[in-house]
């Protein structure tokens, strides 16, 4: 006769030690980032451990502070200096038409990037 499978089963002690880790990581860029606030790569790297753990609220503070942070650049100019500092030479991007009122309030990042765009770029719709 089988045994049925629990309904919970306790992690192994490596799981909790790569949590352990996560959570030291998070916590690590979450501290440099309130020194280095423009720093993108980190902010990324926070939203995917924080998405990992499976931490709803980490993960949604995550994405608020990057949010702020591009509204403060602009989208449209964090793309480009982007692509100027890993040297791309191209840009491949979606550009989707909003409400006039929307970009008048939030900005278009398509608009800005036409308006001065310094490699060539490829939109799709």
């Amino acid at each position: 006769m089988e045994r049925p499978e629990p309904a919970f089963q306790k992690p192994d002690s490596g799981s909790l030690h790569l949590r352990s880790e996560a959570g030291r990581l998070l916590a690590h860029l979450e501290m440099h980032l309130a020194r280095k606030p423009d720093d993108l790569t980190s902010h990324t790297r926070r939203i995917l451990i924080a998405g990992q753990l499976g931490d709803g609220e980490a993960t949604y503070g995550a994405l608020v502070d990057l949010f702020i942070v591009l509204g403060e650049r602009g989208v449209g100019s964090t793309i480009l200096n982007a692509a100027a500092d890993h040297s791309a030479d191209l840009i491949v991007m979606g550009a989707y038409g909003h409400s006039k009122l929307r970009e008048w309030a939030m900005g278009g990042a398509t608009a800005s990037i036409l308006a001065s765009m310094t490699v060539p770029i490829m939109f799709s719709h």
